[in-house]
């Protein structure tokens, strides 16, 4: 696929402008520092900044997650009590979910300060529930499906549905 590329100069040493406004907003659109844009830059260096620690971290999470979800997992196998991995991996989910929030929160408040990190959080939030939403309708579509494959494979062996469960 061809891939068109175009490149716009403007000669800003030839443009004489006698409106200040005109000439700041031409500073401002092609990067002159002017005092307010230093303030703009550091500001957005920190959002960068902030933003590149998320990223690092989420990084990081998705390598060390696996490895502890790992140990989770055979901690069962390894010591026989499901129950106590089950309770640890609640915990993790939690803390998984408590960081992911955070994070959010952490990431908006460099973008924009108090209000930036209130809508971090209220969307943190809101896909967390979204989440939430999606885990269940996902666990019920499995229920309904595991629930139709045995009443088919009754039906195939000649059992009707009051019969099937008496064998349990």
């Amino acid at each position: 696929m061809a891939r068109n590329e175009y490149v716009l100069h403007i000669d800003i040493e030839n443009i004489q402008s006698s409106n200040s406004k005109a000439k700041a907003k031409l500073d401002a659109a092609t990067g002159k520092n002017t005092g307010k844009d230093n303030k703009q830059k550091d500001n957005l260096n920190k959002s960068v900044k902030a933003l590149s620690k998320k990223v690092a971290m989420t990084a990081t999470n998705d390598v060390v997650k696996p490895m502890v979800d790992f140990q989770i997992n055979s901690y069962s196998a390894r010591y026989g009590n499901s129950v106590r991995a089950n309770t640890i991996r609640n915990a993790q989910s939690v803390i998984d979910a408590g960081i992911d929030i955070g994070g959010m929160a952490l990431a908006g408040a460099s973008v924009g300060g108090g209000w930036g990190a209130l809508i971090g959080l209220a969307l943190g939030v809101a896909g967390k529930g979204i989440e939430v939403a999606q885990n269940v309708i996902s666990y019920d579509s499995k229920q309904e499906v595991h629930k139709f494959e045995e009443i088919r494979a009754s039906e195939r062996l000649g059992l009707q549905l009051s019969d099937r469960n008496r064998g349990k």
